[in-house]
């Protein structure tokens, strides 16, 4: 009867022990596949729940080291290289290891300390490429704004200039940009001048510069006033009293609030229409593009009567021979 007794018992606690590592199995599987997907808090309440302490001080310790290891392989993709060789420094001590909680052995953290410094160098090598690149494109932002300023006759100064270079704004001129960026602001209040003078005249300046072009700077020199020169006469051609405006030349703003203001302040057109029309020997109306444009709506807003008064306000403010070359500006838009 006591051996049946024993028997019967160490049939159950077979049982229990069968059981218990039936639940530690799948326990552990759970845990397993949490820490993959690096849900690490729910792969320790599952290594928590495993009955064997060995097992569970085991995988315990095996959690914090995949922990860890992710940690790093973190860093590695995403990291700076900075922070990168900071986590180096502490692996490499092994009493800041310590101190940190690291979970590796000697051969592991000096692993991750050798691939940690690595990217860092890799990064460092990028970024210096990077930064050499965004300052080669900076500079050459710089010179073409600066060329593209000069050709357009611009006031400018070293402070507008690399604004404009900085927010990307370069102008569309004719002619190359390969220039010197000190010599397109050394010439730029000459070339301001030069787009002032007479066609004749700047024809015959750049026919002097032609013979000096043995040198370098005199390749650039001539460059800048050919493409000065080509850029007045596109200008001239595309919108007159526009390049008159940007050569410096103050011309008043037309006022269109009525047909008595605008023919007052059309009056005042004379003077540099005049100018730009012996200047460029060209004539395209009295108006910018822009305000030819807004009168264009003016009138196409008008009634009979208001389009009446406004033909008039031209008649007055500019006499019949200057009227027939403001309407040769509008024969395109309808209203000639």
């Amino acid at each position: 009867t006591g051996w049946s007794q024993k028997s019967s018992l160490d049939m159950k606690l077979r049982a229990i022990d069968t059981q218990n590592a039936i639940n530690d199995n799948k326990s552990l599987m759970q845990a397993e596949e949490a820490a993959i997907e690096k849900n690490y808090g729910m792969a320790q309440a599952n290594i928590n729940n495993i009955s064997d302490p060995i097992v569970r001080e085991k995988e315990t310790r095996i959690l914090k080291q995949k922990m860890e290891t992710d940690n790093y392989d973190e860093m590695i993709m995403n990291g700076t290289a900075e922070e990168m060789r900071s986590v180096a420094d502490t692996i490499e001590d092994p009493v800041e290891y310590e101190r940190y909680g690291g979970q590796l052995d000697t051969g592991g953290r000096m692993a991750y300390a050798s691939k940690l410094r690595s990217q860092a160098a890799a990064m460092d090598k990028q970024n210096g490429s990077a930064s050499k690149l965004q300052k080669a494109y900076v500079t050459r932002q710089m010179r073409e704004t600066a060329f593209a300023l000069a050709v357009q006759g611009k006031n400018m100064d070293p402070k507008a200039v690399a604004e404009l270079a900085a927010q990307g704004q370069i102008l569309d001129v004719a002619g190359e940009t390969q220039l010197d960026y000190a010599l397109a602001m050394e010439y730029a209040p000459r070339l301001q001048a030069f787009g002032l003078m007479p066609i004749a005249q700047q024809e015959t300046i750049l026919r002097d510069l032609q013979g000096k072009t043995d040198t370098p700077d005199g390749q650039i020199v001539y460059g800048l006033y050919q493409a000065r020169f080509d850029h007045v006469q596109q200008q001239a051609n595309k919108d007159m009293m526009q390049l008159v405006s940007d050569s410096g030349m103050q011309i008043a703003p037309l006022d269109f609030t009525s047909p008595d203001s605008f023919a007052v302040s059309l009056s005042a057109r004379k003077m540099p229409h005049d100018t730009g029309y012996a200047t460029y020997g060209k004539s395209q109306g009295y108006l910018t593009g822009a305000e030819a444009d807004q009168l264009a709506m003016v009138f196409d807003a008008a009634d009979d009567n208001s389009k009446l008064a406004y033909a008039q306000a031209i008649y007055q403010g500019l006499g019949p021979g200057g009227a027939s070359f403001f309407y040769e500006q509008f024969k395109e838009k309808g209203m000639g």
